[in-house]
């Protein structure tokens, strides 16, 4: 039954390469083995694709629900999470909330609204089960090869947050690194769809002289 979405979905992504990239990135970051189905894109975009959904079906990977319980108010709870690069929130409350459940699950750039500014590393929709919560602090990790890879500036990484109105960032603050990844911490009033972006790195341009004939 689950197996004709599959394929459908295959084979419309394979016809957009970046789709179909950005797809694979997005399993990868979900601890996804895509190996094999990156041998595979080169010649066979459309096989890749199918045994990238495969794997990912295997690694009950893609959405994460989190159960927080009960929220007290003026008194935060920290739940770390593990398949999106956001790695824990921290959920306040001006009231109490009962049996508060958050979702989070990484979403394609189609999914969205409208794009965010910048170099878009990946979106993120979190949903709570009720109103009420806020604000949270967000901590997300990006791959440091990211940004050589994108030509992206470490120092502008932020987090963005949909609303009504478009797309506002958030106070984001670096706050390590390791072998692998650059870590971050935002904080947002409220859930909603984030995107992780940094502006692309400006190249300076030295101007020409002419000494004595000659041109540097």
């Amino acid at each position: 039954t689950c197996a004709l979405p599959i394929w459908a979905t295959a084979g419309k992504a394979a016809l957009n390469l970046d789709y179909t990239e950005f797809a694979l990135s997005k399993m990868r970051r979900e601890g996804v083995d895509t190996s094999l189905a990156q041998k595979l894109l080169p010649e066979e975009p459309f096989l890749a694709l199918l045994v990238a959904y495969a794997a990912e079906a295997r690694a009950g990977a893609g959405f994460e629900r989190v159960v927080f319980g009960t929220i007290m108010p003026n008194a935060p709870v920290k739940m770390d999470l593990g398949t999106t690069p956001l790695t824990s929130l921290n959920v306040s409350s001006a009231q109490r909330l009962d049996n508060f459940v958050v979702t989070v699950e990484e979403v394609m750039p189609a999914e969205v609204p409208t794009a965010a500014e910048g170099e878009v590393y990946c979106y993120v929709r979190v949903n709570s089960s009720s109103e009420g919560a806020g604000p949270i602090t967000i901590v997300f990790k990006v791959e440091s090869s990211w940004f050589s890879e994108h030509e992206a500036n470490v120092s502008s990484t932020s987090m963005a947050r949909h609303t009504a109105n478009g797309w506002t960032l958030l106070p984001t603050e670096k706050i390590g690194q390791d072998g692998a990844y650059t870590y971050f911490s935002a904080v947002s009033p409220g859930m909603s769809v984030f995107a992780i972006t940094a502006a692309r790195n400006v190249s300076k341009v030295v101007p020409s002289t002419t000494i004595d004939g000659w041109v540097s």
